[in-house]
Formats: C-alpha cells, structure tokens, sequence
C-alpha cells in the first residue's frame, strides 16, 4: 500500500508539473499566501473556523443559520449559495446583508457557483437528444458549459455575487460537465476534448470574474471526496484542476477520518504535491467522531468545517450538530490563533496505530513517545513560524490519556526552556516543564492528561 501511494505521490508531482506549465500566466494571478509567499495557495487563515449556511435563504430564516454560526464561535460564511443565483435581476443576498451588520459581524463570505441548469438550453444533452436532469430530475439539469446560454447565466451569477458581497467562490463538484458522461453527458465526444472543455471553461470563468470584480482575482475552491484519492482516473482528472483553484474543501467519509489517511490527502496530495489548501468536511452523525476530526484536520492546517447542515448521503436527513458539542473547540483555536496562524512548515509528524502490520510513522524520524505500545492510536504533529514552534498531540484511543514525547534537537532553533498548553476543556494556556536530554541531543515534554487535543506552546 505504501509503495503504490508513493507511485501515485510521485504520478501526482510530475502531472502538476506538467498542467502548471501550461498554465503558468492563470496560476500567477491567483491569490496566495501574503504572509509567506513560498506557501502553498491559501483562502483563509489557519485559525478560521468556517460555517456553511448552504441554502439558508430558501430552508429557514437566515438569522436563525447565523446565530448558529455563532454558537460554533465561526469566523467565516463559506459554500453559500445566495438567494436567487441564476436571476438575470440585481439582487442583495438576505443572509450575507444580516452576517454584514455589527449583530454578527462577518466580512469573509465564499459563495457557491452555479453547477446545475434550469434552462434547457443549458443542459447536457443525452444521444437521443433528452436534457440530462440532476437524480432524474426533468427540471435541474447538469449543465454544458461550452452554451451561451449557460454563460450567460453565470455572467449574471457573478454581477448579482458582487453586489451581494461574495469575495470567494466555491464550485461543487468542480467536474460536473465531466463526470456525468455516465449520465449521459458528451458520451460521442473524445475523453481528451471533453477534458480540455473542462480548462476552457474554468480560464473562461477566471477572465470572467476578473471583468465582473474590475480587474480583481477571487479565490476559487472546489469540493473532492476522500474517497476519490488513490483511484488513478478519478484522483488524476481532479488534480488536473488544481492550477484553476485555490483551495479544496475535502467531504471525508467517516472510515478516513484517521491520522495515516488525513495526513497523506491534507499534506501530501493536497498541500504540497497539487499546493492547494484544504478545509475538511467530516461526512458522519457521531459527535465524538467529529470532535476527534476536527483536532487531526486543524492539527494539519485544514479548518475544519463546523458540522452543520451536512450532507451524509443522497437520499438521508442532513447531519445538523449541536453547538455545544463542538464549541469548546472552535472556542480554544479562536482564543489560541497565534498557535496557528503562520505555522506552515511542517517540522515532523509521529502516528502511532494499534495494529501490528502498519504500526508506527513518522516523516524525518525525529519525534516519537515514551512507552509508545502502551499508548497507541495517537498523533504528534510539529509545527514552525520561523524560530516558534507548536506541537499538536491528538488522542484517537477514545479515553483520557498524557503522553511524554521525545522531539530531536534539530527541530528548534534553539533549545526551548518552557512550554505551555492548551486544550478545548481548558482554553487557558498551563505553563509545562520542558527537559533537554543532552546525553540523546533531545527535546522532552509531558503532556498532562487529556481526551482528545493539546496545543504545545513552546517558549
């Protein structure tokens, strides 16, 4: 397994070195990291903690998703979809006008794209001349994007979005003129035609959005299913959109919600093979399962999406979490963001699993814990802003636990005296003995008891 998804690591690098070539002059123009520009492309801070309201105008009263927001202690309005999308009339979104006012206070609002049609000129056309409806739908069909007519529909999306205040975009299901050829969709066309209409569109829509916003770029993301990385047609075909975007929004099934998993999606594939930033949806109704996501995802630099109005499976009740399971959390990165923002190196990691075939990993080979069989099923993930360093110790064994970890020398740049740390149960920080074993050329922490994350502070 190791070996194949080295295969894939390295396919991946040599695909984005390829794709980026070609489009060196559209990646240049999209938005990076200000802080760090050697970073891979990024939309929001570290710290954010992003709330999606989704249909809120259309479901429920507006005010009632916000105060929700709250409740999770949100920063961010991300993947809503504002009243009216496709009306050729200017209109000003109801939810995003109410998030503006000091009530709530949000300014940073990523809007949801047109992926769907309810124009028949439109649509997808099957061989038999049939529009190609969403789920079977003879109303909402899946789009062709090479139509004037689709065009113009998100020409007027985009002038509506401007003065509604949308200052980001997300596209579902970024393929969506792709992949439905099992649907019915382009099914005589070449796999290689239908590919390049994919880039067409996607420099068509960045030029676009250029015009509409005065000569000014909006940062794109786009959504991509765990489950789809490791599957070479799948995985190779949405890596191939990465230069068009800046961020992507993983929908994680509850089985890859696991440190090995996280970490080669987040940092292998998404950060630093595509240079993509990552927010994390977790796909599952279990709040402990959530809580422990949301600890591994900020842990790797990816903001966990508060779980709210979350899809679980065509057909199923959407997942709506209660605040008070998950905002000790948002509360303690809220209050920490210092711990966050700005760490982007990523000094070591150290994953400690209980079964036998696949047991430890660690990327340099300079972190590991005191009597690790005897705590296994935890994470260790070293962090750097420049001479500052930050630990994150996650605990996925399901009861309390302390941990004593061992980080090499050559990790700081100078040997820490003191630490501090932080948990969602305690968002204070606790001052911590920091030991340098001189004899091993090693750094040693102890980490008190706790149930699922401590945030190290060293000092």
């Amino acid at each position: 397994m190791l070996l194949q998804k080295i295969r894939l690591y390295s396919l991946v690098m040599i695909s984005m070195i390829q794709v980026q070539s070609a489009h060196a002059d559209l990646d240049l123009s999209l938005h990076r990291n200000n802080n760090n520009p050697s970073d891979f492309k990024y939309m929001v801070p570290r710290s954010a903690v992003m709330f999606s309201p989704r249909w809120a105008n259309n479901i429920l009263n507006p005010q009632e998703y916000l105060d929700q927001a709250l409740r999770f202690n949100a920063t961010n309005i991300t993947w809503h979809y504002p009243r009216d999308a496709k009306s050729v009339e200017p209109f000003s979104d109801e939810l995003i006008q109410l998030a503006r006012t000091n009530a709530y206070g949000f300014s940073n609002f990523n809007c949801g794209l047109p992926s769907t049609t309810n124009i028949v000129a439109s649509a997808c056309i099957d061989a038999n001349g049939i529009p190609v409806g969403v789920n079977g739908s003879t109303t909402t069909f899946h789009p062709n994007t090479d139509t004037a007519s689709f065009r113009n529909e998100v020409k007027s999306f985009l002038a509506n979005a401007k003065l509604a205040n949308c200052n980001s975009f997300h596209q579902d299901n970024p393929q969506f003129m792709v992949v439905r050829q099992s649907a019915g969709c382009m099914t005589n066309i070449n796999k290689d035609i239908v590919q390049q209409k994919v880039f067409n569109y996607y420099e068509w829509l960045h030029s676009e959005i250029l015009r509409v916003y005065d000569g000014g770029t909006k940062p794109m993301s786009y959504n991509k299913k765990f489950a789809d990385v490791g599957k070479d047609e799948a995985d190779s075909s949405y890596n191939m959109l990465a230069p068009y975007f800046n961020s992507v929004t993983a929908e994680v099934e509850e089985e890859r919600s696991n440190p090995k998993d996280m970490y080669y999606v987040i940092q292998q594939i998404n950060q630093e093979a595509l240079n993509l930033s990552t927010s994390t949806v977790l796909v599952s109704r279990n709040a402990y399962k959530h809580q422990r996501h949301i600890a591994m995802s900020y842990a790797l630099l990816a903001p966990a999406v508060a779980p709210y109005d979350t899809f679980i499976a065509v057909g199923e009740d959407r997942f709506y979490g209660n605040a008070a399971d998950y905002a000790n959390y948002y509360s303690m990165i809220r209050k920490n963001k210092s711990y966050f923002d700005g760490f982007g190196t990523l000094k070591d990691i150290y994953i400690e699993k209980s079964n036998s075939g696949d047991q430890k990993f660690s990327k340099y080979g300079k972190i590991f814990q005191a009597k690790a069989n005897e705590r296994p099923n935890m994470m260790a993930v070293l962090r750097a802003n420049g001479d500052r360093r930050v630990l994150h110790v996650v605990n996925t064994q399901g009861d309390k636990r302390f941990f004593t970890i061992y980080m090499d020398k050559s990790l700081f740049k100078t040997i820490p005296v003191s630490a501090s740390v932080v948990t969602p149960e305690k968002t204070d920080p606790t001052l911590l003995a920091v030991v340098y074993e001189a004899e091993f050329n090693r750094v040693k922490v102890s980490v008190p008891t706790f149930n699922i994350w401590s945030v190290v502070n060293f000092n």
